[in-house]
């Protein structure tokens, strides 16, 4: 059974290909939370695993809340193998270890992996998509990245290949919750009414529904993870984070197509 969210598509390409390569189910968090849904039972061998985005060397804020109601019945830590699969355009410091303590004392996480994927934070000054020549690189690596970790995961490793990058400790227990405090907030989101068409989609691709389009006017709300699934689907770029991601760029994984 694979636990996965993704706002520009990665993890959810990642999640899609590792079910297909070990034969798992998954599960859709955004939907889960949405409906209501928090159990869960397991086969007798079933693997647990959990895909996600690294948000500011950490867990998104849609995952943090949708695990201390996560209930998975039939779990037993000596037969049913944990892991997770964490996307990154660089380094994850220590989300696997974050990730741990929101799964504990429920579920072991045996292994972690991280999966080096194309970039798409843009809110901060200095931070963009990549450049097309190391996106495409990125999405040439990955299916042979990925392929072992399956295998990986097939053999029950208990490992942690996780790429912590250059002051990893600082990063995430330090910067990531000073993130969380000054750099998650919604209300730097607005449309940008010359460019705007009124289509819907921001609304559409929210996976926490946090946005809604009246007349000439979108607004956001307050639930938001900040995966920026609306800035990056938007077909005009009329949605903006403030002032800075005016001259910026979009990136959505190739292979997965927004439900219009």
């Amino acid at each position: 059974m694979i636990f996965w969210f993704s706002g520009t598509g990665n993890s959810r390409w990642a999640a899609q290909q590792l079910a297909q390569a070990t034969g798992e189910r998954t599960v859709d968090i955004a939907k889960a939370l949405a409906s209501g849904q928090h159990e869960w039972t397991l086969e007798a061998e079933e693997r647990v695993g959990f895909v996600m985005p690294v948000y500011a060397w950490g867990v998104p804020k849609i995952v943090r809340e949708f695990l201390p109601n996560l209930t998975i019945n039939g779990y037993k830590p000596d037969r049913n193998y944990c892991y997770a699969l964490l996307t990154c355009g660089d380094d994850a410091g220590y989300a696997d270890q974050l990730l741990e303590r929101y799964l504990q004392p429920r579920l072991k996480l045996n292994g972690a992996f991280t999966l080096i994927m194309p970039n798409c934070y843009v809110c901060l000054s200095g931070y963009d998509t990549d450049p097309a020549d190391v996106e495409q690189r990125k999405l040439l690596e990955a299916p042979e990245r990925l392929q072992f970790i399956a295998e990986s995961i097939g053999r029950r490793r208990d490992t942690r290949e996780v790429i912590r990058g250059k002051h990893a400790y600082l990063k995430s227990r330090v910067l990531r919750p000073l993130f969380d405090l000054l750099y998650m907030s919604p209300k730097p989101f607005h449309a940008l009414p010359e460019r705007c068409i009124h289509c819907g989609m921001c609304a559409r691709v929210c996976p926490l529904h946090n946005i809604v389009e009246n007349g000439d006017t979108v607004r956001w709300g307050r639930h938001c993870t900040m995966c920026l699934s609306c800035y990056h689907h938007c077909p005009v770029q009329a949605v903006q984070y403030g002032k800075g991601t005016l001259k910026k760029h979009q990136y959505l994984h190739p292979n997965i197509q927004a439900k219009l």
